[in-house]
């Protein structure tokens, strides 16, 4: 992964004005963010260290012996977790604790590997900080307390940048040739490679060279969340998906889930979708469900629909390296539709129906939901019914054949079905994937790391501001072991952002594209900080210490997106046209803006975009039923919207004025199309804080 050669402690950038009162109330909510106690599993000294974000960690994972310590407590854990799975009759637990077994046998081959081939001082290192930021995640998980700090986070997090907005230090242009010398060289991230001799840098090379040269030094390619420079495969998107087919086809074939000479599809597979239980998780309205063959889905709505496909892709153009596949969808049941639970699973009652229900009727999933969440998935659902003999064929058209036997037609006659006008799934390939949730974006190994700190800029541009400790994973990806055909294990892993649905928009809600600031009310370079306003909920320590060249290496990434990957990022969404042409102009206006503050080799991220002015022909009524038929409105309801919006006038209805989306009320399209096909909202957006739906919904 990294490595440093000398203790040395990278110092955080200024951010909080030096006020005696607000450094005072500044260092109070940031203290809050601290470690806490050390867990009791922090044995070795080496641990501890890494613990208290101490950089005697780097010298103490240089050595050999630490690693057998390390090995030594993997393989304990290994032998505690045999014994439980030999006395356990839980049947949840049993496969909690054989899905850590997996991860843990990895480590053990990773670690005895690592310890044959007489490892490097670099390698030890490497090794030693991922297998302890993994034990960490597995203890944490098992002890529940991954989300203890998220309060005092959100605190440290939201109040300085909702009163003083983002800083990162800049360097001025004339000294961005000059070496940077001691004092900043031991402030730039630990783990820059120089790949033409195969080695880490040390702060004392890092001295010598000048900014400029330090930010286009890249990071190792072992790097577990993030291509090199140049690296990432091409077709990056069509790549990324087609891995998830052949890991989840490899996965159901041993199971025998799949029958032979099939191969598992992304698209067909969730059209139809069965669902396992809404559950209680934060405050996204969601729920668990799985398709015909048994593979794990997570349908959500809301907000974040739309966001979320949309910001994942560009985080893998840009240069991640794993993420959530999610999809948006809606349209009713043409396009999918959600069988419920057996009606007479659900229960409302007893401990477990406060987490988790079995909604068997659309009553009992609205039931659940508002319970859990205060949501109304009232205005989301399209259509619904029971599947009988006669629609069977014709709703169940798109079930694969060769599912799982209880998903087989005959047996699902007398079930309840459900549509939506907008919902989202994010696949959840267990047989493939086994994640972790809470990688840490607060310890020694991220505040040292260039991807973590790079990843602030990146936040800036999509106003990613929910990016807490709970919203990263490690994903550790399973292969057939011995060739195709073979067992699968675990045979690498990757860390990375999973939830990026708060994102293009403003601190009330996700997809507010009117409120993304654009120019200088974006990003300003002011010689000294490099300024940025938008709220987070939650602010990583490894922001903290970002320098300029952290952002100068993550600037040129995001500089050098086309303007036709932005647009095939867009295009993940299912929002209008309109919609999509005027979040093209926000993000690339503000990839233009990174690009003069940071220089860019892109032609098009120096062109200037033009806001974007967009109206609809309604003169007559072959055009206003030409526009029912382009949006997908039932046929006359946008005529008798526009008789309620006004009577007369030129026939042409704005949509888009100056690069902002116009409010439901000056709109009978906009107006309809929330109504009949975007319950989250264009212009005015879902509230999920207040749960309030947008205007067009309210009146």
């Amino acid at each position: 992964m990294h490595t440093r050669t000398t203790p040395t402690r990278a110092t955080r950038s200024p951010f909080f004005p030096t006020w005696p009162a607000l450094g005072g109330m500044v260092w109070l909510l940031a203290s809050c963010q601290g470690n806490g106690p050390l867990p009791p599993t922090a044995t070795s000294d080496f641990s501890r260290a890494y613990h208290r974000d101490d950089a005697r960690a780097f010298e103490l994972g240089r050595r050999a012996e630490t690693l057998e310590l390390t090995h030594q407590r993997v393989r304990t854990k290994i032998a505690t977790h045999r014994e439980k799975i030999a006395v356990t009759d839980d049947e949840d637990e049993l496969d909690d604790l054989e899905d850590s077994l997996e991860i843990l046998n990895f480590l053990d081959r990773w670690i005895a590997d690592t310890s044959r081939h007489h490892p490097s001082d670099a390698e030890l290192l490497s090794v030693n900080l991922q297998a302890e930021r993994v034990l960490n995640l597995m203890e944490n998980e098992e002890a529940g307390s991954s989300k203890a700090h998220r309060v005092p986070q959100l605190i440290a997090g939201l109040v300085p940048t909702f009163v003083f907005g983002h800083r990162i230090a800049s360097i001025p242009r004339y000294s961005r040739d000059e070496p940077l010398g001691p004092e900043l060289a031991g402030k730039e991230a630990s783990f820059l490679y120089d790949s033409r001799r195969g080695v880490y840098l040390t702060p004392d090379h890092l001295a010598g060279m000048t900014p400029l040269e330090v930010a286009h030094t890249d990071i190792s390619p072992r790097h577990p969340a993030w291509h090199r420079a140049r690296s990432r495969p091409t077709s990056t998107l069509v790549h990324f998906e087609g891995e998830m087919e052949r890991g989840v086809t490899a996965a159901l074939r041993e199971d025998g889930d799949l029958p032979a000479g099939r191969r598992w599809d992304v698209d067909s597979s969730r059209r139809v979708l069965f669902l396992d239980e809404v559950y209680k998780s934060a405050t996204s309205a969601k729920a668990e469900v799985e398709d015909a063959y048994g593979v794990e889905w997570k349908i959500k709505w809301g907000d974040e629909c739309q966001t979320e496909p949309v910001s994942g892709r560009l985080y893998l153009l840009a240069g991640a390296k794993m993420t959530d596949l999610v999809y948006v969808g809606g349209g009713g049941p043409d396009e999918m539709i959600l069988i419920l639970a057996e009606p007479d699973e659900y229960s409302a009652e007893g401990d477990k129906a406060k987490t988790e229900r079995e909604a068997g009727t659309v009553e009992q999933l609205a039931e659940s939901l508002d319970d859990f969440y205060g949501f109304d998935i009232g205005p989301y659902i399209h259509s619904h019914g029971v599947i009988t003999e006669s629609n069977v064929d014709r709703l169940l058209r798109h079930l694969p054949n060769g599912g799982k036997s209880d998903y087989r037609r005959s047996n699902l006659i007398g079930r309840h079905w459900v549509s939506f006008r907008e919902y989202s799934v994010e696949l959840r390939p267990k047989g493939y994937i086994r994640t972790l949730s809470g990688t840490s974006m607060t310890d020694l190994a991220a505040n040292e790391d260039r991807v973590a700190r790079g990843l602030y800029l990146f936040s800036l541009w999509l106003a990613a501001r929910d990016t807490k400790n709970d919203n990263n994973k490690t994903y550790f990806i399973k292969q057939p072991s011995g060739g195709r055909g073979s067992k699968m294990r675990i045979t690498s892993y990757f860390d990375g952002h999973h939830d990026l649905g708060v994102t293009l928009g403003d601190l009330g809600s996700a997809g507010e594209i009117n409120r993304m600031k654009t120019g200088e009310d974006f990003l300003r370079d002011t010689g000294r900080v490099i300024k940025g306003r938008q709220p987070f909920v939650y602010k990583p320590t490894a922001y903290d210490h970002t320098t300029w060249s952290d952002a100068k290496w993550m600037a040129d990434r995001i500089t050098a997106l086309t303007d036709r990957e932005l647009r095939q990022a867009i295009d993940a969404s299912t929002w209008p046209d309109f919609v999509r042409e005027t979040l093209f102009f926000k993000l690339a206006s503000r990839r233009n803006q990174i690009a003069k503050i940071f220089g860019t080799a892109n032609p098009e991220a120096r062109r200037e975009v033009a806001p974007p002015n967009i109206a609809i022909d309604l003169s007559s009524p072959s055009k206003i039923r030409d526009a029912e038929q382009r949006y997908r409105l039932a046929p006359g309801s946008l005529a008798e919207e526009l008789q309620r919006h006004h009577s007369g006038g030129s026939g042409r209805e704005v949509l888009v004025r100056d690069g902002q989306i116009v409010p439901s009320p000056e709109s009978a399209l906009i107006t309809q199309l929330v109504i009949q096909r975007y319950p989250s909202g264009l212009a005015d957006r879902y509230r999920r804080m207040t749960n309030q739906p947008p205007e067009a919904l309210r009146r």
